[in-house]
């Protein structure tokens, strides 16, 4: 979606950015920030319930120069996990940082390991393994 004054993005030289919501209703409007030149997404997504804006949402991120992937309440149903598989494959050749908060599936799992420039992962499991926050650096 686009307009003739403003194009496909609100902010064409936009490279960073970090949106908290607690409504489900403002993520839709994320896609006109999106833009092919972002290097740095945080997204926290509301709390209150699973929604279909979830998986839309990771599909619409930009990877063509992500090197920062931060996803927090991120739901762990089997379409976000399919569209950050999706993600991490797009964006494996630029990805350095990644940051997740959910309960990753063993396919999410498979795709960081793969990722050749990651240097830095921060992932939170819960649910049906115990609470386990590892941390991986490497220069």
């Amino acid at each position: 979606m686009q307009t003739r004054t403003l194009g496909c993005c609100l902010f064409p030289n936009l490279h960073s950015i970090h949106w908290d919501t607690q409504s489900w209703e403002s993520l839709p409007f994320l896609r006109f920030l999106f833009n092919p030149e972002l290097v740095d997404v945080c997204i926290e997504f509301p709390s209150n319930g699973s929604h279909i804006y979830s998986p839309a949402t990771i599909s619409m991120i930009p990877t063509g120069a992500l090197t920062h992937l931060v996803l927090k309440s991120m739901r762990s149903d089997p379409l976000s996990m399919d569209a950050l598989c999706n993600l991490l494959d797009e964006a494996s050749e630029t990805l350095k940082v990644v940051h997740l908060d959910a309960d990753l599936s063993v396919a999410v799992v498979e795709k960081l390991i793969q990722l050749p420039n990651l240097r830095q992962l921060r992932a939170r499991c819960a649910g049906k393994m115990p609470n386990i926050t590892c941390i991986v650096c490497c220069v």
